[in-house]
């Protein structure tokens, strides 16, 4: 079962980057899999903004982009929207606490 969040991004080290919302597709304690409409390059390092249904508190956590693909929707690949696989690279100890125990509980629902 996939666990999900709402996520926000935005490019670091750009000057004009800008704050982006979508959902993640997957998420675990080591990272997302979000979809969005701006292809990133591996390597890309992205600011995340994590909000979780039943937990106010916004997550943040630093990532950067480990693959991307094209996501396909009934067998066929949509040229203009892509997965993109992020590994997190620096998550405040609290932060890190909460979407551990966020993903645990998603994991025991589906059991």
């Amino acid at each position: 079962m996939p666990v999900k969040a709402e996520v926000e991004y935005l490019q670091m080290e750009s000057a004009d980057a800008e704050l982006l919302v979508t959902a993640s597709r997957n998420l675990s304690i080591g990272g997302a899999c979000i979809i969005t409409f701006k292809e990133f390059p591996c390597g890309t390092k992205l600011l995340l903004h994590l909000k979780f249904p039943d937990n106010s508190r916004v997550i943040n956590a630093e990532g950067r982009v480990v693959w991307v693909r094209n996501l396909e929707l009934e067998g066929k690949c949509l040229d203009s929207v892509f997965e993109l696989g992020i590994e997190f690279t620096n998550i405040p100890e609290e932060d890190y606490k909460i979407i551990q125990g966020y993903v645990a509980s998603k994991l025991k629902d589906s059991l």
